[in-house]
């Protein structure tokens, strides 16, 4: 194999679907159901932060991508991927005991995945150690 095509699965293709399983994996553990229901609580900010980092690992994978039109409109391909995967998790949800599909958790997952695609670039070029891990991973 193209040691260029080993270097991108495993640095820009691998973590983006590992973090998706495990978020898969996370919503299949059944809990029980909270009796109290609040519009924003720890859990949104925790939906919030979880999908940041999904967003955040895709916009990655697309922007770095070497197909010009996944790396050209890696916007609207992010938007389209983190809209599916939690409409898609919020629907697996709802057949695991103990929890349920809601649609504010889809709408704070979506929120996450949207700035995380909109700090991309400031935090990939301005977070000096982000910088350097980014730059060492593509001298590799």
């Amino acid at each position: 194999m193209n040691q260029a095509i080993t270097k991108r699965s495993i640095f820009y293709i691998f973590p983006p679907f590992f973090y998706a399983v495990i978020i898969t994996l996370l919503s299949s553990i059944p809990h029980e159901q909270e009796e109290l229901f609040i519009l924003f609580n720890f859990d949104k900010v925790l939906h919030l932060i979880e999908y940041f980092i999904f967003g955040y690992l895709f916009m990655r994978m697309f922007i770095t991508s070497p197909g010009k039109v996944w790396s050209r409109y890696s916007g609207v391909f992010i938007l389209l991927t983190g809209i599916l995967f939690a409409a898609g998790d919020e629907w697996h949800q709802s057949f695991v005991p103990g929890r349920c599909s809601s649609v504010y958790d889809f709408l704070f997952d979506v929120s996450g995945v949207i700035i995380a695609a909109m700090a991309y670039r400031y935090v990939r070029y301005r977070v000096p150690v982000i910088r350097r891990i980014e730059e060492r991973v593509e001298q590799i």
